[in-house]
């Protein structure tokens, strides 16, 4: 659900807004992710884009913690601001 949040944070809308919150990790959870926009991906530092692709890896064992993806988002902070 957190990779979903900062994709919509991102794109300024709904990741998947004619499903409800149970429908969408359904989709989730069956691999089907949502594509970056282009106008995303041209503005949005790749190392951010490359955090979010990890939180949705369909294998949940390889998703961060959330101490991890603290720390990673902490890192990517430092290194963009």
């Amino acid at each position: 659900m957190f990779a979903l949040i900062m994709w919509e944070m991102l794109h300024a809308k709904l990741v998947w807004n004619q499903f409800n919150t149970a429908q969408a990790n359904s989709k989730v959870l069956e691999g089907n992710l949502p594509d970056f926009e282009q106008s995303v991906l041209d503005t949005t530092p790749p190392e951010i884009i490359d955090f979010i692709k990890e939180c949705l890896a369909h294998n949940p064992d390889q998703r961060p913690s959330f101490s991890e993806a603290a720390d990673k988002l902490r890192e990517i902070y430092l290194k963009i601001k």
